[in-house]
């Protein structure tokens, strides 16, 4: 049996969220010029968060190479928002990006209230979304000093 090139698990316990954090912050803050203070927002209490991993073994939580999250989208319950999503360099431009998505993905699915994901796609990443299924909707728009446009895919 071959082993799987990636791994996504739900992050449940505290050292998994704050693994999810850890890398937000080194991608979005560190690597981007995003403002720490605004990288953790309310929506992180109510979101479930994902980890990434390469291969099968997520026994070590420091291995971890990317995160996503899902919430529902306000006002909107039927609205999956996916966001967040990070890959540490060393995992970029080899599916990583397409795991994760792929992981939040079928876990909205899953939960069966959702008709839709949407997300907030920057724009240098339109295309990388684009990939995924998701189709850009309305303008580009501000979002922390950085261009975005909203994406969305119908279930």
């Amino acid at each position: 049996m071959t082993e799987p090139q990636f791994t996504v698990i739900k992050a449940t316990s505290k050292e998994q969220i704050d693994r999810c954090m850890a890398i937000r912050l080194e991608v979005f803050c560190d690597e981007q010029g995003f403002s720490p203070d605004i990288e953790m927002d309310e929506m992180d209490a109510v979101s479930t968060h994902f980890l990434l991993f390469r291969g099968s073994d997520t026994s070590c939580v420091a291995d971890a190479i990317g995160v996503a999250r899902l919430f529902a989208y306000p006002p909107d319950p039927t609205v999956a928002k996916i966001g967040r999503v990070a890959v540490l360099k060393s995992g970029r431009l080899k599916g990583a990006g397409r795991a994760v998505m792929l992981g939040a993905e079928q876990e909205a699915r899953k939960m069966g209230t959702f008709r839709m994901a949407k997300l907030h796609s920057q724009c240098v990443a339109q295309k990388f979304y684009a990939s995924c299924g998701f189709i850009a909707e309305g303008d580009i728009f501000d979002e922390e000093g950085c261009p975005h446009i909203m994406m969305v895919k119908k279930f």
